[in-house]
């Protein structure tokens, strides 16, 4: 899958993966556990529209890298109503 700009300003480079239908089932999941205590601004990037991503600093995925996801990470994209910002709420990391 090509690689897309995420972002406000579409300058995140993160490497977009391909759907694991084991995933979209922890996103949708995640989503129901949380629907009475988050407000979400829309469906933009949920369910259907949910894009599983790694972001990265240095380096993208190539086409054929298998990983293995050692951390996954809930963020507030508008901490106290602020579009500018970023905070993580919950990190999960296997046992």
């Amino acid at each position: 899958m090509p690689d897309a700009q995420f972002g406000r300003n579409e300058s995140v480079p993160p490497s977009v993966v391909e759907p694991e239908p084991a995933l979209q089932l922890l996103h949708e999941a995640v989503l129901e556990a949380l629907v009475l205590q988050v407000h979400l601004l829309g469906a933009r990037h949920t369910c259907s529209n949910y894009r599983p991503h790694v972001t990265h600093a240095e380096t993208h995925l190539l086409p054929g890298y298998h990983v293995r996801i050692r951390q996954k990470a809930l963020v507030d994209m508008r901490p106290d109503g602020n579009p500018r910002l970023r905070r993580v709420v919950a990190v999960w990391e296997p046992e």
